[in-house]
């Protein structure tokens, strides 16, 4: 049997169906023994609110993680970014193709989009897009080019199959319980449904909160069976620590190189160490390739972030200061 829904396979959603039933198993009992109405009703009521509850506590955690293996996959690509090995070629390069485009005409630009012999850079289609010879139609591919360049892991199935359980944790994320659902698989690709709020109208008919307990156990056998089509719990586990798994760097975190007043220290080292950790990711401010490229300032910005790291990291911080300790009085 398939889930049509991916967190239909989570454990904490099954959970929330079994704990349920639980609930259900109780009120059939009182009802059993002849129990207070008032009782019961409020132990149906507190049923019904603490399913929400954990409704909501399950949909959070389970967007927290989505969100978070989403970032580790957009980080992982914006890691593995171009990074030129040799400047000077690639700006020899740049003049190379500008010489080019010079002579371009729009069916010379479908072409080049078009050639599997040849991958465009982001700064060609900068360049191609900067130009207004060129007709709406090709300005339109172009562009079409920089957003996969952008966005590249929009492509990846993985992020795809994430983003799609996202969007599906949208059908049991409601504020009211008056609209929650649960859904549970029912045949191949298809859903039932439990609404909760349906059990006061039944919570002192034996017959109809039997027939619901069958209904829920029945959900319960269908989460049991359902094939796992969502990210294996392998790939999970994967994906979670990509962030963590950056390339092998050259500098460990106390590195005599990289500090100052140690007879190993080299301002080049410094600034490639202090760069392996603390460079911004998040923009190409500091791309030495981009204008106005100012080595001070990207120097300035790494000492910086280092500094931020010494003032609220207090274990680096007393390892680090340690560290300096040693190999300043070893050179003394």
């Amino acid at each position: 049997m398939e889930a049509r829904f991916n967190f239909m396979t989570r454990p904490g959603y099954k959970k929330i169906i079994a704990d349920y039933q639980n609930g259900l198993k109780s009120i059939i009992s009182k009802n059993k023994m002849s129990v207070k109405e008032v009782v019961i009703n409020e132990e149906v009521n507190e049923l019904i609110k603490n399913t929400h509850l954990s409704v909501q506590q399950f949909v959070k955690s389970e967007k927290e993680l989505l969100n978070n293996e989403m970032t580790s996959i957009r980080e992982s690509y914006k890691r593995s970014k171009s990074v030129y090995s040799n400047p000077q070629e690639e700006i020899l390069r740049r003049q190379d193709f500008d010489l080019e485009l010079s002579a371009m005409r729009d069916d010379d630009v479908m072409a080049f989009l078009s050639d599997k012999e040849r991958t465009p850079s982001e700064y060609e289609l900068r360049k191609i897009a900067s130009l207004d010879k060129f007709s709406s139609g090709t300005q339109a591919r172009v562009t079409s080019h920089l957003n996969l360049l952008k966005r590249p892991y929009e492509q990846d199935s993985r992020y795809q199959k994430l983003n799609a359980s996202l969007v599906q944790l949208e059908i049991i994320d409601k504020p009211s319980v008056r609209s929650l659902l649960l859904y549970f698989p029912s045949g191949d690709n298809q859903t039932s449904n439990i609404s909760l709020t349906s059990l006061n109208t039944m919570q002192n008919n034996l017959y109809e909160l039997g027939k619901e307990f069958d209904r829920v156990n029945e959900a319960l056998n269908s989460l049991s069976e359902v094939e796992i089509r969502e990210t294996p719990k392998k790939e999970r586990t994967q994906l979670s620590s990509i962030t963590e798994k950056t390339k092998q760097r050259e500098y460990n975190n106390f590195d005599s190189r990289a500090i100052e007043g140690s007879p190993d220290y080299d301002i080049t080292h410094r600034f490639k160490y202090l760069k392996e950790r603390y460079d911004d990711k998040t923009s190409d401010r500091f791309d030495i390739l981009k204008d106005g490229y100012d080595i001070q300032e990207h120097y300035k910005y790494l000492e910086e972030q280092h500094d931020k790291r010494m003032k609220y990291d207090s274990e680096f911080k007393e390892q680090y200061e340690a560290t300096v300790k040693e190999v300043t009085e070893s050179e003394d």
